[in-house]
């Protein structure tokens, strides 16, 4: 093998276990999460799915790590037609989106498929979400926000106060920010 002057050989270098990906609580090997994912896409009842979804809230509460195996599988729950699915899959994409910020444009077309969805409990769901996931996905606020107004348009639905909610929270983080960098004269 070459070696990288100051490094040493290959078999030295970092290279991350799924274990350390997980975090602290790594019950769960390669073998595990390809099972999971399995189970995940072929669930055909939405009692079954609600159960999976359930189990991989618990597990990735310590691991939120663990829910990077499942973008897919949680995207599409996203857009649900089961509440309980939609709910638990918007409750794993916030966590996960809170745990690694750069995963947020991951979830954008999904989310943006919530809100164009002709069943109401789906855009109801996704608009639910609205302040947080604006707030987690900032770089595409406007985009957002301007579909959520849109949709409240179109649809009739009160978004007003959500968007308003959304702008005051994204209004403090900016802030908040701004004033963690300001330095003192």
């Amino acid at each position: 093998m070459d070696e990288i002057p100051g490094v040493g050989g290959r078999e030295e270098t970092y290279s991350p276990t799924l274990a350390a990906m997980m975090g602290a609580d790594a019950s769960w090997d390669t073998e595990d999460v390809k099972s999971f994912a399995e189970r995940l896409s072929q669930e055909e009842d939405s009692e079954g799915m609600a159960e999976a979804l359930d189990e991989l809230e618990e597990k990735s509460s310590s691991a939120v790590g663990i829910l990077q195996h499942f973008v897919a599988e949680l995207s599409t729950q996203m857009t649900s037609c089961n509440k309980d699915c939609r709910q638990t899959a918007f409750v794993l994409v916030i966590r996960y989106i809170r745990h690694d910020p750069s995963v947020a444009s991951k979830f954008l077309p999904a989310y943006m498929e919530c809100l164009n969805s002709m069943d109401q409990e789906v855009v109801q769901t996704a608009l639910k979400n609205l302040p947080e996931f604006t707030l987690l996905c900032q770089e595409n606020a406007e985009v957002v926000l301007q579909k959520a107004f849109t949709v409240g348009v179109n649809s009739k639905l009160s978004t007003v106060p959500l968007i308003a909610e959304t702008l005051k929270l994204l209004s403090m983080d900016s802030a908040s920010t701004t004033s963690n960098t300001t330095t003192p004269s």
